[in-house]
């Protein structure tokens, strides 16, 4: 459900009368500039603008809590353009914005009634704001109810689109036009934008950044995830980077945060890493996470978009009847690993086939994965995500699409991934207390 912000409180709007002259700011971007109205100088300055039916952005950050937005998403109490809050906003495409702006007056009190008016451009196209009939007073004036004129807009265009701080944001131009048609300058506001496919609800900034971003100029459910899946992989195979976004919540500027790991050469095993949903891996003090949170980052930023999908768990028995655990490519397996002597399960796994930092053991090079070039070499259930009947595993940037049915590319897709299936019990955790355990188990190559 969409989160619709309420008006800015009444109590807000303070009528201050007689108030001095407003000090200017030249350099600022929102800085207005004095009109003089009838021999008087008159000041009017945007210094609060809220958005409804704007969805919310949270903000994530790597060891910290989510944090999330209540009342207006821009702030300028100065009245000069410096903010001391400035939020992201998100809309879907073909989707009015709506909003409601507060003005801070001082010298000569425009007589009569007069129109304000912002303006700004989104993906090349024109979006107006305009309210008629207000009466204004000196101090804060609250304006709500604004609609676009006739001939105008305030609907976004039919673009997935970003506009973000500090060098593209979108920024509204306000002007009040008195009776005698005079334009007074009312400043600017500067917002971070995105624009959405078909989205709902809350979403991570993290999330939306990069959704966005992989998708802008798309307005295709096909294109729009082909570009969201961009961000995760190469073609076959994971980014070089991806990064966590981080929001100062006072310019509103965007910046690269921590990179993000499915698991990590640092902190290699499921003892150091917990992370297994969207928010867990977003906010884990070493921002590193199993495949079940890629999986679930990635469904997350389709779903940002209104695009169904699914994460769907994927279990050793499915991969090879009676397998409890599997290994991740690449391993060798005969002409290192002893015989069994179990004829469906030929080879036998135990603790000197596991690579140890001073090297030896049958586990090679592996699949290279988000952030860690050789992550995890066994694993006690997969996670990917279902979308149509293709199989994508962000953590590895996989695609395995190919085929008919799910089930074909989910089999075509486990013969890339999985080096062996075994059975018995698992290897130890890297980096664990276990490390030195000793176990045997029986695998066989392939699936």
């Amino acid at each position: 459900m969409r989160r619709a912000h309420g008006p800015i409180a009444v109590a807000l709007v303070a009528f201050v009368l007689g108030a001095g002259a407003l000090a200017l700011q030249p350099a600022t971007a929102g800085a207005v500039r004095t009109t003089t109205t009838g021999g008087t100088p008159t000041t009017i300055a945007v210094d609060r603008v809220a958005f409804d039916r704007s969805f919310e952005v949270r903000i994530d950050r790597a060891g910290a809590a989510v944090h999330t937005n209540s009342g207006a998403q821009w702030e300028s109490p100065n009245h000069d353009g410096v903010t001391t809050k400035n939020w992201p906003i998100a809309y879907n495409m073909n989707s009015p914005i709506t909003v409601q702006a507060q003005f801070f007056v001082s010298g000569a009190v425009p007589v009569g009634s007069v129109t304000v008016t912002g303006t700004t451009t989104v993906a090349g196209r024109a979006l107006t704001f305009q309210k008629t009939g207000v009466k204004l007073v000196a101090g804060d004036n609250l304006v709500t109810g604004f609609a676009p004129p006739a001939g105008k807009t305030d609907t976004l265009p039919n673009l997935v689109t970003q506009m973000l701080l500090p060098s593209n944001p979108m920024t509204i131009s306000w002007v009040v036009t008195t009776g005698a048609k005079t334009t007074i300058p009312a400043g600017t506001s500067r917002h971070d934008l995105f624009v959405l496919f078909h989205g709902s609800g809350s979403v991570f900034l993290t999330v939306v950044w990069h959704t966005t971003h992989g998708a802008a100029g798309k307005n295709t459910q096909a294109d729009v995830a082909a570009g969201t899946w961009a961000e995760f992989s190469t073609g076959n195979a994971p980014v070089s980077f991806f990064r966590q976004k981080q929001l100062d919540p006072v310019t509103g500027n965007i910046s690269n945060g921590a990179q993000l790991h499915y698991y990590n050469p640092d902190f290699v095993g499921t003892a150091a890493c917990h992370a297994t949903t969207t928010e867990e891996l977003l906010t884990d003090a070493h921002s590193i996470g199993q495949c079940a949170s890629w999986a679930h980052l990635f469904k997350d930023s389709l779903s940002a978009e209104g695009i169904p999908a699914a994460v769907e768990k994927v279990e050793p028995g499915a991969i090879h009847p009676g397998a409890t655990f599997l290994l991740v490519k690449n391993w060798r397996l005969a002409g290192c690993m002893p015989k069994s002597g179990r004829v469906e399960y030929p080879f036998e796994l135990n603790q000197n086939d596991i690579a140890t930092a001073e090297g030896g053991g049958c586990d090679g090079s592996g699949l290279a994965g988000q952030g860690d070039p050789n992550p995890t070499g066994w694993l006690t259930q997969l996670f990917v995500v279902r979308y149509g009947n293709a199989v994508y595993d962000p953590a590895y940037g996989i695609l395995q699409d190919s085929s008919a049915t799910y089930q074909q590319n989910l089999n075509a897709y486990a013969t890339r991934v999985v080096a062996a299936s075994c059975i018995g019990p698992t290897p130890p955790n890297p980096n664990a207390p276990d490390l030195y355990r000793t176990f045997t188990a029986a695998c066989h190559a392939g699936v």
